[in-house]
């Protein structure tokens, strides 16, 4: 299963998305960057491909909060296909500065969104580059660095796994920055209500899940066994087996 889209995958939305921006004496160049940003934010909440296709340059490099670069190609068939869907963007300390036919802007993002049938949301700090070619503004990279909430975040809503489920999961190990936790749970089992620090996850064997949140909303993954997904933090929730063997999960959390 492809897990490269993951919250770092769903940071994406902020891709060449721009608040209305409170500018005092905006240049002709940063209204022209302005007016192009807005129209993307809508794009990508409308999944508009047209535009976004038109906005961005074919060799655009997005690289997502894990290190991953991802082509231009597979963020529009991943639009395209319903496989990822914004929900909410908002924008802050959003900052433009134009250098002849270059524009930088950096700002701060939230982002909600489904990725992959996970429902994820997360903040990050972007930075974006776009070019002036043929007298058309277009975006050529994208960088973004996720930002991790305050810890008092991270735990508040329910315990760690281990601690809520130990049936379901063993502690193997920890230092002063990771965690290792092993996941197991047997066909039909749901673990108790539990939370993650931002963790990697490798499946060990083929898992099919339905995970429950707070709000009455499920989500239903597949990951084949090999596979493996970035994720930030995991608040409140309950992770349920709905297939027909075990489910067995190697987790890897970030302290």
């Amino acid at each position: 299963m492809k897990r490269s889209f993951t919250i770092a995958a769903v940071l994406i939305a902020a891709l060449a998305v721009v608040p209305a921006l409170m500018l005092g004496q905006e240049s002709k160049a940063e209204q022209e960057v302005l007016e192009l940003h807005r129209a993307n934010d809508q794009a990508l909440l409308k999944a508009d491909i047209a535009t976004l296709d038109k906005n961005m340059a074919d060799d655009i490099t997005v690289v997502e909060g894990n290190g991953v670069i991802t082509s231009k190609a597979d963020l529009l068939e991943h639009l395209k296909s319903g496989k990822m869907k914004f929900e909410s963007i908002e924008e802050s300390d959003a900052k433009i500065h134009v250098y002849g036919n270059t524009a930088v802007i950096t700002s701060t993002s939230k982002v909600t969104a489904e990725v992959f049938g996970r429902h994820l949301s997360g903040q990050a700090r972007n930075t974006y580059i776009l070019l002036k070619r043929d007298g058309k503004w277009v975006a050529v990279l994208h960088q973004m660095t996720p930002i991790a909430p305050p810890k008092s975040e991270m735990t508040a809503k329910a315990p760690p796994s281990y601690v809520a489920d130990p049936a379901v999961y063993k502690l193997i190990g920890e230092n002063d920055q990771f965690r290792v936790i092993k996941g197991k749970w047997a066909p039909g089992q749901r673990d108790a209500w539990h939370s993650h620090l931002p963790l990697t996850a490798y499946a060990l064997t083929d898992c099919s899940t339905r995970m429950y949140t707070p709000d009455g909303k499920t989500t239903e993954i597949q990951m084949k066994a090999g596979s493996a997904g970035l994720l930030p933090v995991i608040p409140s929730h309950s992770a349920e087996n709905i297939g027909t063997t075990a489910c067995e999960i190697l987790i890897v959390e970030r302290k």
